[in-house]
């Protein structure tokens, strides 16, 4: 029977989905604002059904922490800012990632590209403002060229 239920097309997709985070490199994450405190306690003691979230992690193969330390590979984030985000900056590698992008990892069972989810990225780069009078020359000039076009023709 259990050789049955693997090959079922559920069977088929939980073994697909397994392999996303769990092959190499594997994925150890850590959550952050995504589940209350009073449910990770809970959790910790066997007491109750785990959240959505981490059975979704859980099954496309990642190993679900507790805590940011040297092995987590990715903190998956609601907002920027919290204890775990911030120990995370510190940690090579670890990636602050969306909820968005493990929801993708699921729907397409394939490993998403980090990027477009990232949470934290590189700074923004500083917008240097012209100067009123730069305005001033830029507005002259395109009105003085416009006005000479309209001459030559």
């Amino acid at each position: 029977e259990e050789k049955r239920d693997r090959l079922s097309v559920p069977g088929i997709l939980c073994d697909l989905r397994r392999n996303i985070l769990g092959s190499s490199p594997f994925c150890r994450v850590v959550l952050s604002g995504l589940v209350p405190l009073h449910k990770q306690n809970q959790m910790a003691t066997g007491a109750t059904v785990r959240p959505s979230i981490v059975r979704y992690a859980e099954s496309l193969g990642a190993r679900v922490m507790t805590d940011v330390n040297a092995d987590t590979t990715h903190v998956i984030a609601a907002r920027d800012g919290t204890e775990k985000t911030l120990k995370a900056r510190k940690v090579p590698g670890c990636a602050v990632v969306r909820i968005s992008w493990l929801m993708e990892c699921w729907w397409s069972i394939t490993r998403r590209e980090l990027t477009p989810h990232h949470l934290i990225g590189p700074p923004p780069k500083a917008i240097s403002r012209p100067s009123t009078t730069r305005r001033r020359l830029k507005s002259s000039t395109v009105t003085s060229s416009a006005a000479s076009e309209e001459t030559d023709n």
